[in-house]
Formats: structure tokens, sequence, C-alpha cells
């Protein structure tokens, strides 16, 4: 009976420091979040409920939340790029490297997607607004597939990110099996006035 009430007590002590350690962007208490994640800066990001205002820093990101069956209720403004129709409407917030803070905190976002490097300034002044924030970095043909899967992820469409991906699979696939089979070695020659 004493090891219970022993076991009982250190259980107890143990959810009281748990539920006492939330940081920016976590649920704290007992409820589960929705979806906890590791962005591209490396940082832990924990989504309490499944976000419904959702603002892209970036342009690149609007097809992509389109093809996962996202909405945005804020958008930055660029001068390439294809917006997709549906989102042409969108409020803007400022060019894609001069955001405009006050548009978007007036948003109300629950989530902004943002770009690695070119965004980290604007990330603290988000966290004291307590903005979850994402931060992407799509180089790569496979970091464009990863960014795709997190956002199922965090639109909840994760069988619509799947089959996008599996698209863009195909889609490479017939590109690059029209390529020569056979290797070419290549030279690369510089030529200057006075050489080569």
């Amino acid at each position: 009976m004493f090891l219970k009430k022993i076991a009982c007590g250190l259980l107890c002590a143990a959810m009281l420091v748990a539920a006492g350690c939330g940081g920016v962007g976590t649920q704290t208490g007992g409820d589960k979040a929705y979806l906890q994640l590791t962005d591209a800066a490396g940082r832990q990001v924990s989504l309490a409920k499944k976000p419904e205002r959702v603002v892209s820093l970036s342009p690149s990101y609007l097809s992509m939340i389109e093809a996962v069956g996202g909405t945005v209720v804020g958008r930055a403004s660029s001068k390439v790029g294809k917006i997709p129709e549906s989102m042409k409407s969108v409020p803007e917030v400022g060019m894609v490297y001069n955001i405009n803070m006050e548009a978007l905190v007036g948003l109300k976002p629950d989530l902004v997607l943002a770009s690695k490097n070119q965004h980290d300034k604007f990330i603290p002044m988000l966290q004291s607004n307590k903005i979850n924030v994402v931060e992407f970095d799509t180089q790569t043909f496979e970091d464009v597939k990863g960014t795709i899967k997190t956002l199922g992820d965090i639109y909840g469409t994760q069988d619509k990110a799947q089959k996008e991906n599996e698209l863009l699979d195909k889609q490479v696939a017939a590109v690059t099996g029209k390529l020569p089979k056979e290797k070419k070695r290549i030279v690369i020659m510089h030529a200057t006035a006075s050489a080569v």
C-alpha cells in the first residue's frame, strides 16, 4: 500500500512538471497536439489544432498548398511565379523580401509558412505574437516532395499529398526515361585572350 502511494505521488509530480514545460507554439496540459514536426530550420513545432488561418510568405508554396487541398488567408506578393487562380484575390502581406508585419499580424493567422534563410528575421516577431511558424527549404526535388508531404500533414490531407508526390515521380520518370542510356564524357573549356 505504501509503495502504491509513493508511485501515485511520483506520477502526479511528473504530470505537473510536464504540464509546465510548454514552449512557444506548444500546447500545455493533457490534451494531445494535432501535429508535431521538425521544420527545415531544425525547430520543433507543435500545432495544438488543425490550422484554419494560414499565411504563406512564399508564392512558390501556393501551388503545392492547392495541390493538397489547402487554403490560405494571406500571401506574399511576387513579380515572378504563377499564383493559382483560386488564390489571386487573397489579401497580400507585402513582397517576399519585404513582409508587412502589421498586415500579416492583422490577418490573425494561426500558422505562417516561411522560407528558411529568406524569412528568418521575421521568426522572433511572429513568435512574440504567439503565431506558429513552419520553415521550408525547397532547393531539391526531394525537398519539394518533403514540403508537399508536410503540407498534407498540416492540412490533414495526407492522401492528396501522396497522390501529388506520386504524380511528380511519374512526370520526372517520363522525362528521365527519354535521356540517352550511354554516358558521355564532357570537357568544359574556359578560353581567354591569352590562354585556354
